[in-house]
């Protein structure tokens, strides 16, 4: 899995982290143009099994390919030793290896991956939309991959492909398959802080800072305002995490001013205990370049777009959601303590069933999250609570960092 708040990085407690493979099957001879689908700054694209579509999410911060446990099971797939694998939270899942089984991409039969674990995954409910695994470095290392979040594009190059473009170029590193790349995190007070940065497709979010680094810089008397609230939705479950600003990262010659930046500290899976990485660049960063991941000759490629400078924004809410269509509505999963949707009335487990008048199904998960990134006005929320009572709340949206 990633590293982020969203997916996290997986770590094999019980038999040391899987590596990437080895002997990947050759890349095609033209490039291969593969249609995605970005929510929530993950990018989803399909794949196939056995004559039956999968879809699956695209993962640098993934050392293999994982597939969810009850879909490999469907497959027929042979489940081998048991295994812990553990995350950003602060709980192991438990998996199992996989003896069998083989996804092909649909648009290039050449391009294929083998499996390496399965366990139970719970990232569709939050995605609003079907999750069946994680594509990891296994199918990267086939290809010269570019990523193009704005045109919903992946393109696949031959891996003799060279660039010959005027975009930002960084080396890259690997440890158990996963790209870094050497940043800097500066601070308001004119600090440069050098940070071993994780490349993680995978996280949703924009900087993660592992608890080490933090520590060792003493950032949280550093940076301000700040707000505490669980984070995550990836293996091991949420964890508690401070969200601030850094005054800016840069990577090579891009510096990306003010962005949201999670500070962690205790009980946060690998991002309390992990010291191979000091810095997760996520999704929220990666979305504003045209990314080239060229693993062959150890190196990544930025392109920037129109949208390198959006500004950056965090929840507005103080709540977290997830799809229940079973129920039929949006279920609050979280509520932060003193925010604002716990003034406003909102409660852990409320059901939303309207949203601004609208059918809440409607709406979906990924359209409300970005409305409340978006400061001014309220939001009104039709509330169906265990009791069956209806309520109305109504929830400023202001940005609380």
């Amino acid at each position: 899995m990633t590293r982020s708040a969203a997916y996290a990085a997986l770590a094999i407690i019980c038999a040391g982290r899987v590596a990437a493979s080895q002997s990947a099957p050759s890349a095609p001879n033209v490039p291969v143009v593969i249609p995605i689908r970005v929510v929530n700054n993950h990018v989803h694209l399909r794949m196939s099994s056995g004559g039956r579509d999968l879809s699956m999410i695209y993962d640098t911060g993934a050392g293999t390919t994982l597939l969810d446990l009850p879909v490999a099971e469907s497959l027929g797939l042979r489940l081998g030793p048991a295994v812990n694998i553990g995350g950003a939270g602060p709980n192991a899942a438990r998996g199992f290896r996989l003896a069998s089984g083989s996804l092909v991409l649909p648009q290039d039969s050449t391009i294929t991956v083998t499996p390496a674990i399965a366990f139970p995954m719970s990232i569709a409910v939050f995605e609003g939309l079907p999750v069946n695994g994680i594509l990891g470095a296994d199918f990267t290392a086939q290809s010269v991959v570019q990523l193009d979040y704005a045109r919903q594009r992946m393109m696949l190059y031959p891996r003799t492909f060279r660039y010959a473009g005027d975009g930002i170029r960084l080396p890259l590193t690997f440890k158990d398959g996963h790209p870094h790349t050497v940043g800097q995190v500066v601070l308001a007070d004119g600090a440069r802080l050098s940070a071993d940065c994780a490349i993680d497709v995978g996280a949703s979010s924009a900087l993660m800072l592992t608890k080490p680094f933090v520590e060792k810089h003493h950032l949280l008397d550093r940076v301000g305002p700040t707000i505490h609230r669980k984070s995550g939705r990836g293996v091991g479950g949420s964890a508690w995490t401070t969200i601030g600003r850094v005054a800016a990262v840069r990577l090579g010659t891009a510096e990306l001013r003010a962005p949201i930046t999670a500070f962690y500290g205790d009980s946060a899976g690998v991002f309390s205990t992990d010291r191979s990485f000091e810095c997760n660049v996520g999704g929220e960063i990666l979305r504003r370049y045209i990314v080239y991941l060229d693993y062959g000759r150890k190196e990544m490629i930025l392109e920037p777009t129109a949208a390198v400078d959006d500004p950056f924004e965090a929840d507005m809410s103080g709540a977290a959601f997830r799809m229940d269509t079973a129920a039929g509505g949006i279920r609050v999963t979280d509520i932060m303590p003193r925010g604002p949707a716990e003034a406003a009335g909102l409660q852990e487990d409320d059901l939303l069933v309207g949203i601004d008048g609208r059918p809440a199904l409607e709406v979906g998960v990924e359209a409300l999250r970005r409305r409340f990134r978006q400061h001014g006005g309220e939001v009104e929320l039709t509330v169906r609570r265990a009791q069956g009572d209806r309520v109305i709340v109504r929830l400023p949206v202001r940005r609380l960092i």
